[in-house]
């Protein structure tokens, strides 16, 4: 009974979602355009050599990020917060860049960083009824959370990553695509 509750009283989005998960793992790392969509990202010089139309293959992966962005954002109107209102996404933005941070480009790590800020935002709602004290903090605490892991991943970026153990280095590690900063030479076309 209490079982049946957990895992099958959701709507078909978040089933989809699970899905969404391994299966954009699959599609970034092991499919040709996926790996072409990343490469296009992370070094579209050496993408270029191999031959692939770096213009086109980052119109792609907007394209697709777009239409999945979309899908939530539709999602989160009509299944989470029922209707619009000026506040309707108030912060979330900057969550969600964090959350993107702290992926490190890997859909697990992303998905766990979602479904965190999610579990924060559901047991703020449930704690409406203990307490009026916690149900005001827990909306807050992604905020100092959010700047506390970008902290520690900009320190494990710039320390030395041997001494650390595995674990943490799976789940904070990442490359930064060249798209997010690094200025291409004057010769890419």
């Amino acid at each position: 009974p209490i079982l049946g509750k957990v895992l099958f009283n959701h709507s078909l989005i978040t089933y989809f979602s699970i899905i969404l998960i391994p299966s954009s793992w699959f599609f970034i790392n092991k499919t040709n355009l996926g790996l072409s969509i990343r490469a296009s990202g992370e070094n579209p010089q050496a993408a270029r050599s191999r031959g692939i139309n770096v213009k086109k293959m980052r119109l792609m992966g907007t394209v697709i990020g777009g239409s999945l962005l979309g899908l939530a954002g539709a999602t989160f109107s009509l299944y989470t917060k029922y209707g619009w209102s000026e506040s309707h996404t108030a912060n979330y933005g900057w969550i969600i860049l964090a959350i993107v941070i702290f992926g490190g480009w890997n859909p697990y790590r992303a998905a766990t960083g979602a479904y965190a800020f999610g579990l924060l935002q559901v047991l703020a709602i449930k704690a409406q009824s203990v307490t009026l004290a916690l149900s005001q903090i827990l909306p807050l605490l992604p905020f100092p959370i959010m700047i506390f892991i970008l902290i520690f991943i900009q320190y494990i970026n710039k320390t030395d990553r041997k001494n650390l153990p595995n674990f943490i280095l799976s789940i904070l590690g990442g490359n930064q695509p060249e798209s997010l900063g690094r200025k291409l030479p004057e010769d890419f076309k």
